[in-house]
């Protein structure tokens, strides 16, 4: 007697639209591998033009639809789509048959890394600001609701960061002094909240200036170089010097500057300091404007050219209000003193090093928060709570019902099943020196389970996060039932065995067989967090039975299945 009617279609997404004949399906989506989806398709095999057309290595998507028709008893009908990348194909000439393999999209992550010969670094401790940037390199992102975690603060790893600059920003006691022929004006909050020191052409020839931190001076180290930069604007349209001189006044470079008028502009200007605590004054610098011409200058930042330039050019002085990734203090008096930016406690494990894939960096970090990092099938990443997170709905298995087949099998020997855990980071630090740390979970310790993770320790929590996830593993219920398309992990699962209890749990995994032929078309499921439950446990009673039905007092044991 046919229960069900299953059929499984396939055609590649994009311009070619090829679709192709499926002959069977295997479709698995399981919360504890990644990719989180994994399919293997059997098809006739095509045309040999249109195999051609069928290349992994060009970023091929295939969309994967299932559809089935309940017959005994009579459901409505189900549909299911999956969008998945085409990982690998083969052809078998003598049964002529084109096997497709397909993952869902954490495959991009898992081939595709850092691959230049900088470091990249995540600031803060943020786990999901790491899930966000490594995402967007792909041009994805998390979906609304996405959890987050923030890991254990190791010490500092990199440097602070120095201002030399003594007067960053101008005020009305300070020292940016501007030409005789132009008459000087300190603007309040001019540029994205600074001031702004303005020179107004007084005369209609003759050069002028601004002079930045010329009495306070900008010390230096011998032989190193910097940077320094700063905003500028001009009413006038053309082209202006940028000069730097020592205290002698002799000008050790210069640097012309194409202006357009009304438009702020990034001066930058580079040396090296050739003696020592040798102060410099920073100039702008023109003699070709009319009478009237105004010019603003602020936002002076001087910086060691050896540091990180990509995460630190932004202007910053000892009053900068603190962020989530770093603080700013003055070393000695406000406003006439250099300033320091200092990186809160971060940890190495933040930092992608070139031939680092994604997934290597961003996994040990996403696991360290206690999360979980996946791609379902319509290409929505989500970050959860492994333990917490649930899909509506609920799957119910039962002998002469819907279960085709099932072993229940308790055991101390699978290797799902422990009760400790302990995890080994192993790195070498900035100093290359080889570091060793280890993390560690029990809920009993009478079987341990240990990783060896090559990377940056990042604080406790992945062993406790291994340990939940994996926890009720000790009874295993191999299941067989036919195919429900609606089954999903994290869905709640009940299971009706005969000389078994009643078993409660979560789905964790389940797998879609399907043949053309008729022969397969059934539904495999893992589960965790089995609990022997009684039949009379309220979950099961009919639906639409409230809790509050049962009588006060009652005791379980006493009561009664309602009919």
């Amino acid at each position: 007697m046919q229960i069900n009617k299953s059929e499984f279609t396939a055609k590649v997404t994009g311009e070619s639209g090829f679709e192709f004949e499926v002959k069977s399906a295997d479709i698995t989506l399981d919360e504890t591998r990644a990719p989180y989806i994994q399919a293997e398709l059997t098809c006739v095999l095509p045309e040999s033009v249109a195999l051609e057309l069928i290349d992994p290595r060009n970023a091929l998507r295939v969309l994967v639809t299932a559809t089935q028709e309940w017959i005994r008893p009579v459901r409505d009908p189900q549909t299911r789509t999956f969008d998945l990348i085409l990982h690998e194909r083969t052809i078998d000439h003598e049964s002529a048959e084109l096997t497709l393999r397909l993952v869902s999209d954490e495959a991009l992550l898992i081939d595709a890394g850092n691959t230049t010969t900088a470091e990249t670094r995540i600031f803060g401790l943020s786990v999901k600001a790491a899930v966000d940037a490594t995402l967007t390199k792909h041009s994805f992102a998390l979906e609304p609701g996405a959890l987050d975690a923030t890991l254990e603060a190791n010490p500092a790893t990199l440097a602070p960061i120095k201002n030399y600059a003594r007067s960053p920003e101008p005020r009305a006691d300070d020292n940016w002094r501007v030409h005789s022929t132009l008459d000087r004006t300190i603007m309040t909050a001019e540029f994205e909240g600074l001031a702004v020191c303005r020179g107004t052409r007084n005369t209609s020839s003759g050069l002028y200036a601004i002079y930045m931190n010329e009495l306070d001076g900008i010390p230096g180290n011998l032989d190193e170089s910097y940077e320094y930069r700063f905003m500028a604007r001009s009413s006038r349209r053309g082209e202006r010097t940028i000069r730097l001189t020592d205290k002698n006044g002799v000008h050790v470079t210069t640097k012309a500057v194409d202006m357009v008028a009304g438009e702020w502009t990034e001066c930058v200007i580079s040396s090296t300091t050739e003696s020592g605590e040798s102060p410099y004054s920073l100039s702008l610098l023109s003699s070709a404007d009319p009478s009237g011409t105004t010019l603003d200058v602020t936002a002076l930042t001087v910086i060691e050219r050896d540091q990180v330039m990509g995460n630190n050019d932004m202007f910053f002085h000892g009053d900068t209000l603190d962020s989530g990734l770093d603080t700013f203090e003055w070393t000695d008096t406000a406003h006439h003193s250099t300033s320091t930016r200092t990186n809160l406690p971060n940890s190495d494990i933040f930092i992608q090093t070139p031939g680092t894939l994604d997934w290597d960096y961003v996994a040990p970090i996403v696991q360290a928060g206690g999360l979980r990092l996946f791609c379902d099938e319509n290409r929505e990443w989500r970050l959860v709570d492994p333990l917490a997170y649930s899909v509506p709905g609920q799957i119910n298995v039962a002998a002469g019902t819907n279960a085709t087949s099932g072993r229940d099998t308790i055991s101390r020997q699978q290797e799902a099943w422990f009760d400790a855990v302990v995890i080994e980071y192993r790195w070498t630090d900035a100093e290359g020196l080889p570091q060793v740390a280890y993390d560690a979970a029990s809920a009993g310790g009478t079987k341990l389970l240990k990783r060896v993770i090559e990377r940056p320790f990042p604080g406790a929590g992945a062993a406790q996060s291994i340990l939940s996830l994996y926890s009720g593993r000790g009874r295993v219920l191999d299941i067989e039932a036919l195919a429900d398309l609606d089954a999903t992990p994290g869905m709640a699962l009940v299971m009706t065995m005969p000389g078994t209890p009643i078993q409660v749990g979560v789905v964790s995994s389940v797998t879609w067989k399907w043949s053309i032929d008729g022969d397969s078309d059934e539904m495999r499921i893992a589960s965790r967090g089995l609990l022997d439950t009684p039949s009379t446990a309220w979950l099961l009673q009919p639906e639409g039975y409230a809790w509050n039905e049962v009588p006060l007092g009652q005791d379980w044991s006493e009561y009664e299945t309602p009919s």
